[in-house]
């Protein structure tokens, strides 16, 4: 099985990894970083830097709109692709009249004051999108939108996350089946069936394949 990776002194970006930092309520793992731009030091979700969806504090976007590579948003603001992510973030989670302000503000879905009031908090803290294929993707799909449970995600990462995955947390890391087979090696049949047996997620991550079997066999044998 491969170990869960150290990021410390790591960079992804901007940001230099300092080290381990405390985890989130849901048991996420968080690192300390330094953005190589201004300096700041920030908690980062671990799940930000290794997907690099996070490359610096936000002082980058501020930069580029100083510098006029990105739309000033007093005017024009509509026309870039995060405002109107933003704006529809808004209106599923607080428009009852939106479509699908039944799956987000219907069954409580929030968004946190700071994007809720300002569209240039939101882009400091997401930053301009990777691509064309990454949309906007809470972390824990029962938590609102917020800095540490969002970020730019493809499709295919967007799927792993859906409320009907099996999500394990080991060392601090929350994630579904199909990326902790990644991880350990094991496959994602035998994870999710030692999970219906009632296997806590530390055994079901971490005990190697045919442990209990050569036990159980090595007890039931008779030495004389």
């Amino acid at each position: 099985m491969r170990p869960l990776i150290d990021l410390t002194d790591t960079t992804c970006g901007k940001w230099t990894v300092l080290g381990r930092g405390p985890s989130t309520s849901y048991k996420q793992s968080r690192w300390w970083c330094r953005c190589g731009l201004c300096g700041t030091t920030k908690l980062v979700l671990g799940l930000h830097l290794r997907r690099r969806t996070s490359q610096s504090c936000g002082c980058a976007t501020r930069d580029r709109m100083k510098r006029g590579e990105l739309r000033n948003f007093t005017h024009g603001r509509s026309e870039t692709t995060e405002y109107t992510i933003w704006v529809d973030m808004k209106q599923r989670c607080l428009n009852p009249k939106a479509p699908d302000y039944r799956n987000y503000g219907g069954r409580g879905i929030t968004i946190c004051p700071a994007w809720q009031d300002s569209f240039e908090a939101f882009l400091a803290d997401m930053g301009v999108r990777p691509s064309p294929q990454h949309t906007l993707e809470r972390v824990q799909n029962m938590d609102g939108y917020r800095a540490d449970n969002c970020i730019w995600a493809t499709a295919t990462h967007q799927g792993r996350n859906r409320r009907t995955n099996h999500m394990l947390t080991l060392h601090g890391d929350t994630l579904c089946i199909k990326e902790w087979t990644e991880i350990t090696g094991i496959h994602k049949a035998t994870i999710a069936s030692r999970k219906r047996a009632k296997w806590s997620d530390e055994e079901a991550l971490t005990t190697p394949v045919g442990f209990y079997t050569h036990k159980k066999r090595d007890k039931n044998t008779n030495i004389k």
